[in-house]
């Protein structure tokens, strides 16, 4: 897809949807984010940036600089303790060999692929077609949010076995 299409499709999104940019961005970082996790079997903590004007989709590895990965136990992890991912660290001294960094420093590493294939534009798809239902029903309650209480007049639009469809005429 070039810039142009991005920038229309992403335009329309927004504009005949009626979501908010912002959210259409997070949802699109977080599904391209799971996509790549999935098809490159990275455990790494992953930052996907998109540029709408451009179009450019930058993927990046995140580890934040330790003097040491230490893992808890079996018997703390049992006690409550979080699991740690240890893919999700590097130690000062490989951090070194990259830069200048101290322990605390986030290493950022681009790892964008040349192009997602199939199963990962597949899953994309999949998490940006369910953050976009989640927005419209966002923005259904919001609308109907200050109409509680009150008798409104429908008409029965459609049904189908689980469902009725009333049409308001808002």
């Amino acid at each position: 897809m070039n810039a142009k299409e991005f920038k229309k499709a992403f335009d329309v999104l927004v504009n005949e949807k009626n979501i908010d940019a912002d959210y259409l961005i997070e949802a699109m970082s977080s599904a391209l984010s799971t996509a790549y996790k999935k098809n490159f079997n990275e455990p790494a903590n992953i930052r996907t940036v998109i540029d709408t004007d451009t179009g450019n989709i930058r993927v990046y590895k995140v580890r934040e600089v330790v003097e040491e990965i230490k893992l808890p136990t079996q018997e703390e992890i049992e006690a409550g303790a979080e699991e740690v991912n240890p893919n999700a660290f590097i130690i000062l001294e490989d951090a070194k060999e990259l830069g200048d960094y101290k322990v605390g420093d986030e290493v950022i590493e681009e790892v964008t692929p040349a192009d997602f294939d199939r199963v990962a534009v597949s899953v994309a798809k999949q998490v940006v077609i369910q953050k976009l239902r989640e927005a419209e029903r966002n923005q259904i309650m919001k609308e109907f949010e200050d109409k509680e209480n009150e008798l409104m007049v429908g008409f029965l639009a459609m049904e189908d076995v689980k469902n009725y469809y009333v049409d308001l005429e808002i």
